[in-house]
């Protein structure tokens, strides 16, 4: 296992070291516009550009965060499997247990060296957009508090559990992402079929989020009162994530052993 994380985080390092400094300038590039825009009265016309702008760059760095680990990471097996090396993941001398787990802590590792940065990125810069609003009352300053207090004081819990059940979808993604391609290269011996692969993709996910929402109805009471329903839900998500991962894990690892040729 140590010798396959330290070789695909020697494959990925130069990248991950690129695009976390790509991710930067996405997301704090609001932060200039913003600081000349809460300076000058004559900036607010400009408001709804900006709003355009910071809204962009914050959609594109979420995406780039999540889907870039995803599909270009170590973690995708597709990247080697479905290519012209593909028959090199059959001769390598490692159990593919420890493989394809070694590169998905990789790519997990990946996703959060993104996320955490831009998670903060964007706190300190989307405030921007409520300084600039002509009927602003309250300074960056104090929004940025603001902001802190409520998800590290008033919200902890939810916010630890937001952070645990981003970290298991993200896995799970993986793992189904993996589980396609590997299901897909079991019986089909093409290249790619981009349909097919993206009704695997489907099905795998829509089992899953419809096993977590029957749960959901049957474990959660309706809401009342204060009753900490989003930590359970978040929780109860979390749970299925994981579970239904090392259900498409086990399945990937028996697919990839018995079934799999190049």
């Amino acid at each position: 296992m140590i010798s396959i994380l330290r070789q695909e985080w020697k494959a990925r390092k130069h990248t991950i070291a690129l695009v976390s400094a790509a991710l930067f300038v996405f997301a704090a590039i609001g932060l200039p516009l913003g600081t000349v825009g809460a300076d000058s009265e004559s900036q607010l016309p400009f408001y709804g550009l900006f709003i355009a702008l910071l809204v962009i760059s914050a959609l594109l760095t979420v995406g780039c965060v999540f889907f870039l680990p995803l599909l270009k990471g170590a973690g995708n097996i597709g990247n080697d499997l479905l290519s012209d090396r593909g028959y090199l993941l059959l001769s390598l001398p490692k159990k593919p247990v420890v493989l394809f787990a070694g590169k998905m802590i990789i790519g997990l590792a990946e996703f959060l060296i993104y996320a955490v940065p831009v998670f903060f990125y964007l706190t300190f810069s989307m405030p921007l957009a409520g300084i600039l609003h002509p009927a602003a009352s309250k300074s960056y300053g104090e929004l940025i508090r603001k902001i802190y207090y409520f998800l590290f004081i008033e919200q902890l819990n939810v916010t630890v559990c937001v952070f645990f059940t981003a970290i298991a979808f993200f896995v799970f993604a993986q793992t189904v992402v993996n589980f396609v391609v590997v299901l897909y290269r079991s019986f089909m011996r093409t290249r790619k079929a981009s349909f097919l692969m993206i009704l695997f993709t489907f099905i795998a996910v829509f089992v899953t989020l419809k096993t977590a929402e029957r749960l959901s109805d049957l474990i959660i009471p309706p809401v009342s009162g204060d009753a900490p329903v989003p930590d359970i839900l978040l929780l109860l998500f979390t749970g299925c994530f994981l579970v239904f991962s090392a259900l498409y894990f086990f399945i990937t690892i028996l697919l990839f052993e018995r079934k799999v040729e190049i």
